[in-house]
Parts: C-alpha cells; sequence; structure tokens
C-alpha cells in the first residue's frame, strides 16, 4: 500500500468519475479541486461553537461540516493510553449520530451474517500500482453481497479526502462505501445525496489534540529539520510551515529515518507516526486506523466481533492487532510484519494479491463454522 497523505463517491456507480488520472502522492490536497460531492454548507449559528474547525499545521483536507449532520458533539475528549498501547481513544459517551440513523435505516433487511462492518484498506490492499485499477469480480460479489445483507463498508486510508475520492472513482465499485476513514484517522459518512460529511466531535478533537502536540514539538521538529538537511534522500513535507511528514527516496531511507525519529521521540511520549512505504506522516500516539475505525464501530451501534479489517502496511497494523476487528486479514502482497500480525490476530493471511485476497479472506470467515 503506498501511503498517500485521502474518497468518495456518488449512489449511483455511473456517476463514478472515468479514466480519472491518478494523482500524485502528497501531504497536501491545497492544489486539488474540491468535488462538488464534499459538504461545505456553512455551520448554523446554533452549532458554531462545534461547527469551525481550527486549522492546525497537520491537515489540510477537512472540509466545514454541514450544518444537518445528524451526528451528535460532545464537549469530552478522547482519554490517553500508554504509548505501546493501540487501543482506542475512549470516547465519550454519545447517544445516535448519523452513524446509527443510518444503521436504524439500512438495517431493515439485515441478515444475522457473521460480518456486519467491512474495513478495508485502499492502496495495496484494494488496488495494486501496478496491475488494474478497477474493482475486480470476486471483490464485487463481496461488496454486493455484503450490501444485500445489510452491512456497511469503511475504506480505511491514509489518503486525505479529496486524493481518495479520485482513487475510489478510479476503482469503481458496484457499491458506494457508507464511510471514509482518511488520513488515517478522521471519519467521514455518506449522506442519501451522496455527500461525504464529517463527524464533528472525533475530527475536531483529532485536529485539536494534533494542533496542541505539535505546538509542543519545536524542539523535535528542529531536530527533525536538521537531520533531513544532512541526509540525503528524505524529503521534509511542510504544511502551514511546520513539519508534517517525510517523503524519502527509498525504503532503505525510510528505515534509517524512523530508527533516528524512534530515538528521538522517547522524550515525546504522545508524539507517533504512521508510516507506509516511502511515506511517513507525524502523528498523535491515540490517532490511527485502529482508533478511528473502533469509534466508528462504536458510532454505528456495533462490537468487535461484527467488523473485518484488511490491510497490508505498516499503518494498518493499529486495525489488524485483533482489539478492533475480530476478523483481520491481508492480501499475499501484505509486507512480513503485517503478515505476523494477522496470524498473531487468528486472522487469515490470503493466498491471492490485493482485492482478490480481501475478497478470499471475506469468504473464509463467512464460511467458519
Amino acid at each position: 500500500m503506498r501511503a498517500v497523505l485521502g474518497m468518495a463517491t456518488n449512489a449511483n456507480s455511473s456517476n463514478f468519475r472515468k479514466n480519472s488520472t491518478p494523482t500524485p502522492p502528497s501531504f497536501s490536497t491545497a492544489k486539488w479541486p474540491r468535488p462538488s460531492r464534499i459538504s461545505t454548507a456553512s455551520p448554523s449559528k446554533s452549532n458554531s461553537a462545534h461547527a469551525t474547525y481550527p486549522t492546525p499545521s497537520h491537515s489540510a483536507c477537512s472540509p466545514k461540516p454541514e450544518n444537518n449532520s445528524p451526528f451528535r458533539k460532545s464537549r469530552s475528549r478522547p482519554s490517553r493510553s500508554s504509548r505501546n498501547s493501540k487501543s482506542s481513544p475512549n470516547p465519550p459517551p454519545a447517544a445516535a449520530g448519523a452513524a446509527r440513523a443510518i444503521a436504524k435505516a439500512d438495517h431493515s433487511t439485515r441478515t444475522m451474517a457473521r460480518i456486519k462492518l467491512l474495513s478495508t484498506d485502499f492502496d495495496g490492499t484494494l488496488i495494486e500500482h501496478t496491475a488494474s485499477r478497477r474493482c475486480t469480480v470476486a471483490m464485487a460479489e463481496v461488496l454486493r453481497h455484503n450490501k444485500h445483507q445489510g452491512g456497511f463498508w469503511a475504506i480505511n486510508t491514509g489518503r486525505s479526502l479529496w486524493h481518495a475520492i479520485d482513487g475510489l472513482d478510479e476503482f469503481h465499485p458496484p457499491v458506494p462505501p457508507d464511510f471514509l476513514l482518511t488520513n488515517e484517522r478522521e471519519i467521514f459518512h455518506r449522506t442519501p445525496e451522496g455527500r461525504w460529511v464529517p463527524e464533528h466531535h472525533w475530527n475536531h478533537t483529532c485536529m485539536e489534540r494534533h494542533a496542541e502536540l505539535f505546538a509542543q514539538a519545536d524542539d523535535l521538529f528542529a531536530k527533525i529539520r536538521t537531520h533531513t538537511t544532512e541526509h540525503p534522500g528524505i524529503n521534509l513535507v511542510e504544511e502551514n510551515d511546520e513539519p508534517a511528514g517525510v517523503i524519502t527516496s527509498n525504503e532503505k531511507v525510510m528505515e534509517e529515518f524512523v530508527a533516528f525519529l524512534e530515538n528521538e521521540i522517547r522524550t515525546h511520549p504522545d508524539f507517533s507516526y504512521q508510516r507506509n512505504t516511502i511515506y511517513l506522516r507525524f502523528s498523535h500516539r491515540d490517532y490511527h486506523k485502529g482508533s478511528a475505525l473502533a469509534e466508528l464501530t462504536r458510532l454505528i451501534g456495533l462490537s468487535r466481533a461484527d467488523v473485518f479489517a484488511a490491510g497490508d502496511h505498516f499503518n494498518d497494523i493499529p486495525m489488524l492487532d485483533g482489539l478492533h476487528a475480530s476478523h483481520a486479514c491481508c492480501p499475499s502482497n501484505a509486507i512480513p510484519e503485517v503478515r505476523e500480525i494477522v496470524l498473531r490476530s487468528n486472522g487469515h493471511i490470503a493466498t491471492k494479491r490485493a482485492a482478490d485476497g480481501v475478497a478470499e479472506a471475506w469468504h473464509f470467515f463467512e464460511n467458519a463454522s
């Protein structure tokens, strides 16, 4: 999976943009046109205290929330966990939000399916960049069956929202995903009209905590800047004049940078990173694909036992370690570290690559006695 530092589609698959040109990996999405299917309506005055997002340096992709989003907001913040823990932050108790509303609407035909939520990575897991990027026949059948059973589908990606939109249009699945988990931490749900609306409390708190973390990391960022200047092959990517991550010339250089970073962040216990091939994004330790998946599972009223997760690279490990999904899997092209985690989680390592491997794993769990 290529770590690209952003996905949307319309309810009618015929509305997907065809023959789109792949967007090059980037941490910043400012240069991309704003798709019409993204909600950008101004918030109502009554919700203004929570509706206007801050603009910390780590993110340039979150649109202003719609004033009609049925997600409910809370002022509570996730609790902190130990650095080595992959568990999700503890969210505040919440009444039914938009995701739960979607659950009530879609579950009138729900059967007793073993799997009720698919959480799939995108690059490397559903598509390979050396092969066709269209949804395979086997994966299309799984998505149709999941939808028919009343199940949900979430794309859990390192892409920004805007970049993910282009990728999903290119993938051209038979049904659209219900949720997009972007930048390895943000949650968006799809409205019946095909617009993508942010989960207000989670995304807002995520941005606040990252802004606070980065504001206290000046000394660390100074060391990172010096290191990238003195070592060739490391491109420091900045947003709003602050470091957001790095892109390296190859994976060997990335390994060396990770060793340097691991040593430096020992004095910054909340500072972490999400890594995928030659891309690395700085992040708060409490926010990753696993914690975002756990929050989504809570919002739609499901449990870990209902969740299927598929990924292939380092940044997928937090959702494959068995803490947030009972049914963990990886395609045959997954890196060794992911395969080891999936084995430890009593998951399934597919014999097929990418989307066909995900479909194979889905059948494995659905047919298990």
